[in-house]
């Protein structure tokens, strides 16, 4: 439980990727704007200090917003 609470901008790269990769598997699209939500998360963590309370926050806005 601590890994979600010790966040930084790498592990938002790695997921971000991850999702991406899936997605080549065939998720239908879905898993394309989640990766680019956590991509998203990366680039705004590197040049904004976040905690991860905000970090897992914008990523789900972002999430709401890229699939919706």
């Amino acid at each position: 439980m601590a890994f979600l609470t010790e966040l930084t901008s790498v592990h938002w790269l790695i997921l971000g990727g991850a999702l991406l990769l899936l997605e080549l598997l065939g998720a239908a699209g879905y898993l394309l704007w989640l990766g680019l939500a956590a991509l998203s998360v990366a680039g705004l963590a590197m040049v904004i200090p976040m905690d991860w309370v905000g970090q897992w926050l914008l990523f789900s806005l972002l999430a709401l917003l890229f699939t919706g």
